[in-house]
């Protein structure tokens, strides 16, 4: 900058990229929800300005969970694996224990299923891990 030149007005080359990091930050999913309340007033440049495309893109993530959140969840029917064969050989059971041939433990087995069923983490953190 020569003598006599005027500052341009406006933000600040630090203020922009400031910006920038920030919204990277919140792009990534770096910032959590109260975070990015807080972020919305800490600078002076901000990209979550009411209107902006991130602020568009944050409401249209909300009202979608929302909508969502509406659904009932799928019936999900069995395939008759469970019931076809007896070792459980067909079945979901890569975390859990297994024997020498590479059958599932079955008492693990079932652990699992109760702890799917019941969606208690009292019982997901019953379930014995193999490996």
């Amino acid at each position: 900058m020569k003598d006599g030149d005027k500052k341009p007005s406006g933000i600040t080359r630090r203020q922009f990229f400031s910006g920038v990091r920030n919204s990277t930050l919140i792009a990534g999913g770096g910032l959590s929800s109260l975070s990015l309340l807080a972020f919305q007033n800490a600078s002076a440049f901000s990209p979550f300005q009411p209107g902006s495309r991130l602020a568009n893109g944050y409401e249209l993530r909300k009202q979608a969970a929302r909508a969502q959140e509406e659904f009932p969840a799928p019936e999900h029917p069995t395939n008759g694996d469970e019931e076809r064969y007896e070792d459980l050989i067909a079945t979901y059971s890569k975390a859990l224990p297994h024997n020498g041939f590479g059958e599932v433990d079955r008492p693990a087995y079932q652990k699992l299923k109760r702890a799917l069923m019941s969606g208690s983490q009292e019982d997901f953190d019953a379930i014995p891990v193999g490996g």
